[in-house]
Formats: C-alpha cells, sequence, structure tokens
C-alpha cells in the first residue's frame, strides 16, 4: 500500500482492482429492491439510521443502495469506506470519528452529516478484490455486539453473491444475444449455401459435369448420377473400381492406373481425358477428369475427389478440325509438289543462262515453297496425331550424321547466322529418323527466326548413362519463365515486341514435343531475357555405341 496526495491510502493494485469492479458493470446502475432489503436489514440489525451498500470507484464512492442517507455518491478524499477496503478480510470500526486522525477533519464528520460511528465489512470477489464495502453509519458512538458483527459479515457476503450473480446474468445475457447472433449469422450462412448448392448443381448439370471421389485407405467410390449415367452403371448401389476400369477404353488403363497410384502415394492432383464405353449403349464417350487428394488435420489423405466432365461433343469437333485440317493440307501438297518442280526446272535454266536476277528470285521462291511445304507438314502432323493416325517407323542410325544433313539443308537455304556443331561421339538410335529430324530442323529454325543476324548458333550432344541429350542453343531475346512453361502448348505463341514481326503458328514446338513423347523421350527449354534460350530433348539411346 502506498500514499498520494489525498485524504486516502492507495492500494498497490489498484488499477486491477479498478478493472475487477468495471467489470461487474454496477455503477451508475438504478436502485434494486434486494440490495435496498440488505441495507434496510443491515440497519435494522445494528440498530444504525444509516447503511450503505458503497462501490470505491477511481475518484468517488458510489452507493448502490442507502439507506438514510440522501446522496448516491462522495468525494473518495471523504470515504470511510477506501480506508476499509485496505484490508479486505477485516471489519473497520470507527467508534468515534471526531476522536479518530483520518477522520476528525472530514467535512462528513464536522458537516450536517455529522459521522460519530461507522462500521465497514468489506466486499471481496471471488477474485480476491475489495471492490466496497457494506457499512452502517451512526450519529453517535456506540459498540456491536459479537452478534451484530457477525451479522453484519453475513449480510456482505450475501451483498457480495447478489453481485456475483448479477455479473453472471449480464454475462449470460450477452452470451445469448451473442449466440443469437451467431444463430442468426448460421441461418443466413445456411440459406446462402442452400443458394449456392442450387446454384452450383444447375452449372454443373448445365456443363455436363458430375462429382466422384475416392477413399484412398478403403478404396470406396463415391460417384454422382451424372457420373454413373455416362458408365452405364445403376443409380442405386455401390460401383467397383474394377468396374471403372473396365469401363475405360484399354489404351487409356494404364495411364489413368499411374495417376491414381500418383495421387495415393505422392498425392499429385490429376487432369486427364480419355474415352470410355458405356456399358448398356456400347457408346463411346469423351471424359476429362480432375482430382486432387484432401487431408485431415494431422496431414493424412481422406479423400481424392473431383469432377467428372462429359466433352463428347468438343472431341467430335475436335475430330471433325482435325480431318479437315488434315484434308486441306494433303490437298494442298499436290500443287505445292508441282510448284516446287516448276521453280527447280526455271532454277536449272536461269543458271544456264547466267542470269543472276532469275537465279536469286528462284532461290527466294524455293525458300518460300519448302516454308510453306514445312508448315503444310506441320498442320498434317498435328491432324495425325490428335486423330491418333501417327504412327512411328523406327530404325537405327547415327544421331551425327542426321544433324549434320539437317544442316546441310539448312545452310542451302540461308547464310544468316553461324551454326556450330560441336564434336561429340558417334552414337546411335533407335527411333523414327524423318521425326527426329523434324524435331532437330524445327529446333534450329527457331534459333535462327528469334536470333539476331550474324549471331552464332551452337548444337551439340551428350551421352548420360543411357539416355542421350541433345540442345540447341542460341542468342536470341530470350523467354519470360511464364512463357516457358507453355512453349510446347499447341498453339501456343510468345508475344512481345520483338515477335510481333516473326510469321508462325504456335505448332512447330508442340509437334517436337508429341513426336520427343510417343518416343518415351522428354524435352524442355531454359531461357533467360537478353541472353538467348537452350532448348534441349533427351531420348533412350542403342546399347551400342558406334566407334
Amino acid at each position: 500500500m502506498s500514499e498520494k496526495n489525498s485524504l486516502y491510502p492507495l492500494l498497490s493494485n489498484e488499477n486491477e482492482r479498478l478493472a475487477a469492479l468495471h467489470s461487474f458493470h454496477i455503477l451508475d446502475t438504478a436502485e434494486e429492491k434486494d440490495f435496498d432489503d440488505l441495507t434496510a436489514l443491515a440497519s435494522a440489525i445494528c440498530q444504525t439510521p444509516i447503511a450503505l451498500i458503497s462501490l470505491v470507484d477511481q475518484d468517488r464512492q458510489w452507493f448502490k443502495s442507502h439507506k438514510g442517507l440522501p446522496a448516491s455518491e462522495t468525494s473518495r478524499d471523504f470515504s470511510f469506506c477506501a480506508h476499509a477496503i485496505t484490508s479486505p478480510n477485516e471489519l473497520l470500526i470507527v467508534p468515534d470519528a471526531s476522536l479518530d486522525n483520518r477522520f476528525s477533519a472530514n467535512p462528513l464528520v464536522t458537516g450536517d452529516t455529522n459521522i460519530v460511528f461507522y462500521a465497514g465489512v468489506p466486499l471481496v470477489s471471488s477474485e480476491g478484490f475489495a471492490l466496497g464495502s457494506l457499512c452502517i453509519i451512526d450519529h453517535q458512538t456506540r459498540e456491536l455486539t459479537i452478534e451484530q458483527i457477525n451479522a453484519l459479515t453475513i449480510l456482505a457476503k450475501q451483498v457480495m453473491a447478489q453481485l456475483e450473480l448479477r455479473k453472471k446474468t449480464i454475462q449470460l445475457s450477452h452470451a445469448k444475444e451473442q449466440l443469437e447472433l451467431s444463430l442468426e449469422k448460421l441461418e443466413s450462412d445456411h440459406h446462402e449455401l442452400a443458394e449456392t448448392q442450387m446454384k452450383l448443381e444447375q452449372a454443373i448439370e448445365t456443363g455436363k459435369m458430375g462429382s466422384w471421389s475416392f477413399n484412398p485407405l478403403t478404396y470406396e467410390i463415391i460417384l454422382s448420377d451424372f457420373v454413373k449415367e455416362m458408365f452405364g452403371f445403376p443409380l442405386e448401389g455401390e460401383v467397383r473400381l474394377d468396374e471403372i476400369i473396365e469401363a475405360i477404353d484399354p489404351e487409356y488403363r494404364g495411364m489413368l492406373q499411374d495417376v491414381l497410384k500418383n495421387a495415393v502415394e505422392s498425392h499429385l492432383p490429376s487432369d486427364t481425358e480419355y474415352s470410355i464405353t458405356q456399358c448398356h449403349t456400347n457408346e463411346r464417350k469423351w471424359v476429362k477428369a480432375t482430382g486432387k487428394i484432401f487431408f485431415d488435420n494431422s496431414g493424412n489423405p481422406v479423400e481424392y475427389s473431383g469432377l467428372f466432365m462429359d466433352i463428347t461433343e468438343r472431341k467430335l469437333d475436335e475430330l471433325r478440325k482435325n480431318d479437315f485440317i488434315g484434308m486441306v493440307s494433303h490437298e494442298l501438297k499436290t500443287p505445292l509438289t508441282s510448284l516446287n518442280g516448276y521453280v527447280q526446272i526455271l532454277h536449272s535454266k536461269a543458271e544456264k543462262t547466267g542470269n543472276a536476277f532469275f537465279v536469286g528470285a528462284l532461290n527466294k521462291s524455293a525458300l518460300q515453297v519448302k516454308k510453306m511445304t514445312t508448315m503444310i507438314n506441320g498442320f498434317l502432323n498435328v491432324s495425325r496425331l490428335n486423330s491418333g493416325k501417327i504412327s512411328l517407323q523406327k530404325q537405327s542410325f547415327r544421331l551425327d550424321d542426321l544433324i549434320t544433313a539437317t544442316l546441310e539443308d539448312i545452310l542451302v537455304l540461308q547464310n544468316s547466322h553461324t551454326i556450330l556443331f560441336l564434336p561429340s561421339e558417334p552414337v546411335s538410335l533407335f527411333a523414327d529418323l524423318d521425326k527426329i529430324g523434324n524435331v532437330i530442323s524445327n529446333l534450329l529454325s527457331n534459333a535462327i527466326k528469334y536470333s539476331p543476324l550474324g549471331s552464332t548458333i551452337t548444337i551439340h550432344y551428350r551421352v548420360l548413362n543411357d539416355i542421350i541429350q541433345v540442345s540447341v542453343q542460341d542468342k536470341g531475346f530470350g523467354i519470360k519463365t511464364e512463357d516457358i512453361q507453355r512453349l510446347f502448348e499447341r498453339y501456343y505463341r510468345v508475344e512481345s515486341n520483338q515477335t510481333q514481326l516473326i510469321s508462325g503458328f504456335g505448332i512447330g514446338l508442340y509437334l517436337c514435343a508429341e513426336i520427343i513423347e510417343i518416343h518415351e523421350g522428354k524435352i524442355w527449354a531454359e531461357s533467360e531475357i537478353g541472353s538467348g534460350s537452350v532448348f534441349h530433348f533427351s531420348l533412350p539411346m542403342l546399347d551400342e555405341r558406334l566407334n
């Protein structure tokens, strides 16, 4: 306990005591009969004209009940109770205030209030803080009997019990209000969720979609009605995994089993397209299935689920489009072959006559015919890839011979760049010679198109265990990271100020990727803006190496 420049002692835990008092929300509230009955009983038992329930605030003492005293509060400087709360476990009795140094000059003693006798029992909360006191006051000296002191102590406990009960009632009321608000919010959220669910179901139905889930522990499968209808399964009853695998067309079963294994063991998401055969109608349908692993709070996988979409119409449109592209491309090849023949004949005659202008013009014409032929062959190959009609004619050949031959073809038509084939040990591949040649030619042509005139392009290969890796490096503009991830998508082209005037349809790298993939190889790119790019592809190599 410490003193300040006032007429009452200041407690060391005063801030905590005030916080405890204010937590009861009792100050400045209206009179309540339960508290008035207790002060009336205290006054009657002790036979004093005044009985108070006094709560000591920061600068005042406020009376929740004040029998025999008209004032509802007085300054803390004049408060007897401010002294009483300094000893929470003791009753403060002042037999004659005029003879007590603490109160003899107090206006409540010398003035009209004329306090002579005071007895106060501290009101101590369950947390141990003295909030105020139940006190009795008389205008004359007196002594309390043991019975009166005991009764006053009991009444003080009743006052504190009423305060605690009142506080809990307020807290319960507040909690009830919060609960009602939470319930209202829950009902609102439920309503919004129901609306969202309805909209989602409408969207799924409109978009020809359904949901599926797979338990990685029990292998239990749950399919929506839409998915069951697509497969031709009964709407009632469970569906087994082997039934689903059986309905999937054979060429996709291995791929989907790998996807399922990667999801269960490596927790990888999936996005696949494949065809199925409807159990009852034997109708072939195309579907797209997406999936993701979900975990419990402990990080254990509990569900692999996603959406299932009917993309049959889209696939049929693609097939019709690819058939059309293939047909047009095939029809264009005949007149283009004839045109190339006429250009070669005219070029031969121009050389014999020594007409340098015609020779130069026909060389340029031959270059444009070759570009168009490459473009048409690209569209034709895209059509064949998408329709599943492309096939590999594998044979054994030396990779260095193929690269050398490809360079000779390219250098005949261009001299704007220097192309270096770095020496490598002779190796043989067992692959489709023409298609691997197309990949090398495409990568070199791209390097030429996207590199400054006069710059150097290098191509080399190296052997890594049983894999051979081919790399083409240029000193071009470089490619952004976000574009590298999409380079090998069909019809994707990098859009920038440097590429605006460069022709192309975005099928070259897509074809390269497809050719390498069906050879069970890999293709990728590395690049940095302003520092050029390196394109790599790798293929399995024959066991034997050529000396």
